[in-house]
Order: C-alpha cells, then sequence, then structure tokens
C-alpha cells in the first residue's frame, strides 16, 4: 500500500545528537591520554555482528551493521593513516580530521510496534488499519 496521506509523518528525536558530541570530544580526549589512534579506541570497544551489547538493547543481538568495515572504509577514504589531523590554516584558524560514532535507534525492541491489518470485503473494497509508533517528542 502506497499513500502520501498518512495521519503522521514526523521524525523528531530525543535530542542525541547534543549528547553525542560531549561524549565523542570525551572519547578523543582519552584516546589523547592513552597515546592512542582515536579510531583505534573507538574500533577497541566496537561491537562485532552477532554480539550481544551490555548497553544498547541488552537483550538483543545485533544482526547487521559492519561496524569495524564501515570504520575501516572511512579510514581508507579519509587517507586517516597518512594525513595529519590537525593543522594551523592561519594565526586564528586550525583544520582537522575527525571522527565519530553513533548507534540510533528506532524504538524500544520489542515494545515499540506497529502492526497492520487489511480485511476484504465481500464487494472487493478493503480497509486498512493501522497502529504506528509515536513519532517522537
Amino acid at each position: 500500500v502506497y499513500t502520501n496521506q498518512t495521519p503522521g509523518g514526523a521524525f523528531r528525536g530525543y535530542g542525541a545528537t547534543e549528547a553525542l558530541w560531549p561524549l565523542e570530544c570525551a572519547v578523543n580526549q582519552l584516546a589523547d591520554k592513552m597515546g592512542i589512534d582515536p579510531a583505534e579506541l573507538r574500533q577497541k570497544n566496537l561491537i562485532a555482528e552477532g554480539e550481544q551489547s551490555l548497553v544498547y538493547a541488552p537483550d538483543e543481538y545485533l544482526d547487521s551493521g559492519l561496524f569495524q568495515d564501515t570504520v575501516n572504509r572511512v579510514k581508507e577514504m579519509a587517507r586517516w593513516d597518512e594525513r595529519p589531523h590537525s593543522w594551523d590554516i592561519d594565526e586564528r584558524y586550525r583544520g582537522g580530521l575527525g571522527m565519530a560514532l553513533a548507534l540510533q535507534g528506532s524504538g524500544v525492541a520489542n515494545i515499540d510496534v506497529a502492526s497492520v491489518e487489511i480485511r476484504l470485503g465481500d464487494d472487493g473494497n478493503y480497509t486498512l488499519y493501522t497502529g504506528s509508533s509515536d513519532m517522537g517528542m
């Protein structure tokens, strides 16, 4: 069924972007204090496909998301290991090369669900009943 007459269409989040900025800055600072590459620290803490997360949906196994491969591809495309990660532009400004990672779920596993039911009438018409998740705040 295709329609552009949806009863709701907004997608709004919970402020993840604002919360991830200081978290990713802290990861960079930790990597600096440990004397390791920020990408390496992130990769050491990534969940492999099929592993169980202790934080994000601890009752669920991740069955997709090739996180290590994604970070490796980003590093390759950005020439991460070949370039400086910061440089002077002029007396006032600096340039930089950085990385941040986030996992954003959509809804809460096994809680936020949607369903649809289609009833076909004797006259050939159908009735579509749909229940969808709350789209945010």
